[in-house]
């Protein structure tokens, strides 16, 4: 229970700070609910209508493990997550960038890149 509650408590304070700037972010953990897994959050300003976002995941030294998954972020909003199991990724550098279709066809993106070894994330440098 305390972890879950942790969490939730992460991504509200994050998604609060995220949107006083009015930048889109990208968060990425390791979370365990039974099958570890990495689960990456894209957070942007709420809008009244559904918008496209597309996660796309890439391995520096295994593209053969790289994926695109396109998810619709419903109208009033303000985040999305896509995730990959933990088991067989490829450890490595990984960038995972977030993209956003807006209305009027034009995007915005925003990337986080991390190091994935034995199964932990280690933030690396934008």
């Amino acid at each position: 229970m305390y972890k879950i509650v942790s969490m939730g408590l992460v991504t509200v304070i994050g998604s609060v700070l995220t949107l006083s700037a009015g930048e889109d972010t990208v968060h990425c953990e390791v979370l365990d609910d039974g099958v570890e897994k990495i689960q990456c959050t894209f957070v942007t300003p709420r809008k009244d209508r559904d918008r496209e976002v597309v996660f796309h995941w890439h391995s520096d030294e295994f593209p053969q493990d790289d994926r695109e998954h396109t998810i619709m972020l419903p109208a009033l909003n303000g985040s999305v997550y896509d995730y990959r199991y933990l088991w067989g990724r490829a450890e490595g550098m990984w960038t995972v960038t977030a993209t956003l279709t807006e209305e009027d066809g034009s995007e915005r993106e925003a990337s986080r890149r991390f190091s994935l070894q034995s199964g932990k994330l280690a933030e690396a440098a934008h």
